[in-house]
C-alpha cells in the first residue's frame, strides 16, 4: 500500500491515483458532511510526494472554443493543425454541459515526481519507452522561419518522460 489520503485516511488498495480519489469520494458518500466548491484534501504518495485535490461540485460549464480561440489553436502559436483530429474534440462553438456528481480532481498539473510514483507502482511503460517508441521533444535550436515546422517539437529516439530534452535536470 502506498497511497493514503491524509485527510480522510482512508486505506488505498490499487496502484492509481485515481483509486484515492475514489476512495475519498466513498468516503463523503458515507459521511453527513457533503465537501463543498475549494474543499481540498492531501494524498501521500510517499518517497516525499505528495498530491494535493480539491472538490469539484456538480453544476454547469461551457465547453468547446470560440471561432477566434479555435484559431488561435491552429495558428503557429497554438500548434495544432487544421482539419486534423484534435481540432475536432473543440466542437463547431462552446456549448453548456452538466457534471452531474461533484469529483475530486488534482490542483495542478502532474508533477514528474507525482508521475514516476505512479509509474513505479504500477508499472506503467509510456509509448515513448517501449521499443520503436519516438516521442516528439523539445528542440533547443528551434526558431521561428518560413521553413520551421510550427512548433518546437521533433521526434527524438532515446527520449522520454525521464530524459525529455530540457537542457536542465527535471525536479519532482
Amino acid at each position: 500500500m502506498w497511497i493514503s489520503c491524509v485527510f480522510c485516511n482512508c486505506p488505498p488498495t490499487a496502484f492509481r491515483i485515481a483509486m484515492a480519489i475514489a476512495l475519498c469520494a466513498a468516503a463523503d458518500r458515507a459521511s453527513a458532511a457533503e465537501p463543498a466548491q475549494g474543499d481540498s484534501r492531501l494524498v501521500d504518495l510517499g518517497r516525499n510526494t505528495t498530491l494535493e485535490l480539491v472538490f469539484i461540485p456538480p453544476g454547469k460549464f461551457k465547453m468547446g472554443s470560440t471561432p477566434e480561440e479555435r484559431a488561435w489553436a491552429t495558428g503557429i502559436e497554438g500548434g495544432a493543425t487544421p482539419g486534423t483530429e484534435r481540432e475536432s474534440y473543440e466542437g463547431e462553438q462552446p456549448r453548456l454541459m452538466s457534471v452531474n456528481d461533484g469529483f475530486w480532481m488534482g490542483r495542478t498539473e502532474v508533477s514528474v515526481g507525482q508521475f514516476r510514483r505512479f509509474a513505479e507502482e504500477s508499472g506503467y511503460v509510456t509509448d515513448a519507452e517501449k521499443p520503436g517508441g519516438q516521442p516528439h521533444c523539445f528542440d533547443p535550436e528551434w526558431t521561428i522561419t518560413a521553413k520551421a515546422p510550427p512548433h518546437p517539437w521533433v521526434p527524438m529516439a532515446g527520449k522520454s518522460w525521464r530524459d525529455p530534452n530540457f537542457g536542465f535536470p527535471l525536479r519532482n
